[in-house]
């Protein structure tokens, strides 16, 4: 069998032109994806596929639930309040996670933070600690 070639091994959004980095690039210019310029698409999930995007958005909301419900069981075994708390939190972790994947990390932050949705982001980070 004859091993794949290095630009094999790496797919790149449509539109990528690779160049130098400059020192003084702010950080979302030197991970220009390949959108429009005025538009730069920083960690967006449109960088993937839909398919991609949905089958890792089962996974980690399945992996979500799953943990959850695992903690929960935990909970009612002797010194199982330290289990429930790492295994619920992970529950939670992969839930946001699955999110993130349909709409993207940063869509998904400004989401969580706008006016309506603000309450409730601060309820459910600072329950987490």
């Amino acid at each position: 069998m004859i091993p794949p070639l290095p630009h094999q091994l790496l797919s790149l959004p449509s539109g990528f032109v690779p160049r130098a980095v400059q020192a003084s690039e702010p950080l979302s210019q030197a991970l220009y994806l390949g959108a429009s310029p005025a538009r730069p698409q920083v960690l967006d999930a449109s960088a993937l596929s839909f398919n991609t995007r949905l089958k890792w958005f089962v996974i980690c909301f399945v992996c979500g639930i799953f943990f959850s419900v695992l903690g929960t069981g935990l909970l009612w075994l002797p010194g199982g309040i330290k289990l429930f708390a790492v295994f619920y939190t992970f529950g939670n972790l992969a839930a946001l996670a699955s999110t993130c994947f349909l709409m993207g990390p940063v869509k998904q932050l400004k989401k969580m933070f706008e006016t309506t949705r603000l309450l409730a982001t601060i309820i459910m980070l600072g329950c987490s600690n």
